[in-house]
């Protein structure tokens, strides 16, 4: 939670964002509700699990399915943008010339992707809950179907086209463009080579990161489409505090890989001194 406030105080303090910034500080949003969710279930349960119930685990199903299809599309986003800087560079610097444009065209965007997302999770997602049970504090306590066949079945075909609008058609478009990039990459040399391979450094680990923390939970969900599944509760349980931990990377990804961050955090915490023009400005 420390490190995504960084995040935003940080960027805010940078003055000139880029599209891509813009995207970052789109993902601290939904990971902050993330971690505020489950920061709230983890202090329900050391009292006792006095307030677990359907309601909490609806809440918490929700939350996460919406975070991840808006973390997502947030990154399909930032790959189309960088395929973009790459394929068509003359006409990207052009739009960046009008700063403010891009800037409000990348606002409008994210904030877009917000509203719509969250509410085809909502209205197309179903979720049925297996009772409150007061130490099993993550997504456990809900199953993605009811364990009725026929009802299984006809939510299965609702939930698999809403999962598939907000979560596969995405990945496949992310496939495409990085695979293009790369191909680019492998055709170019010298600085070029390198300029391109630092314009993708962060966005790279950004999704690798959130792909790596998010396959267990993934895994899980895909077991559940059919009736009858068994997952150990040990695996739930590493599953859901594994996606919930990727709430928590983004600070040490942008400290690692973003010079022009990592130099902002450094001299608003006081240990690097402030530039004589910044101060003037």
């Amino acid at each position: 939670m420390l490190g995504n406030i960084c995040v935003v105080l940080t960027f805010t303090k940078m003055g000139k964002l880029q599209p891509q910034h813009i995207y970052m500080l789109g993902l601290v949003p939904s990971d902050i509700v993330v971690l505020a969710v489950n920061i709230t279930i983890s202090v329900t349960i050391l009292k006792g699990g006095l307030w677990m119930n359907d309601g909490i685990c609806s809440l918490q199903a929700h939350v996460m399915a919406c975070a991840s299809s808006i973390t997502t599309a947030i990154h399909t986003a930032m790959s189309i943008d960088r395929w973009v800087s790459i394929q068509y560079p003359h006409r990207y610097r052009h739009l960046l010339a009008n700063q403010s444009k891009a800037q409000q065209l990348t606002i409008a965007i994210v904030v877009f992707l917000y509203i719509c997302i969250s509410l085809w999770i909502v209205l197309h997602t179903h979720f049925s809950f297996v009772g409150s049970r007061p130490f099993d504090h993550n997504i456990a306590c809900c199953k993605l179907f009811p364990q009725n066949p026929t009802i299984h079945s006809k939510h299965m075909h609702g939930t698999i086209f809403s999962v598939s609008v907000v979560v596969v058609v995405p990945l496949i478009v992310q496939a495409l463009t990085n695979c293009h990039i790369l191909y680019k990459i492998s055709k170019l040399r010298g600085r070029n080579r390198k300029r391109v391979c630092k314009s993708i450094k962060t966005i790279s680990v950004t999704i690798g990161t959130f792909y790596a923390c998010m396959a267990p939970v993934n895994v899980w969900l895909a077991m559940s489409l059919f009736p009858g599944y068994s997952i150990a509760g040990m695996y739930k349980f590493f599953a859901t505090q594994l996606a919930v931990a990727n709430s928590g990377t983004s600070f040490f990804i942008y400290f690692s890989t973003l010079a022009n961050f990592r130099d902002k955090f450094l001299t608003i915490v006081g240990c690097k001194k402030r530039n004589r023009i910044d101060s003037i400005r």
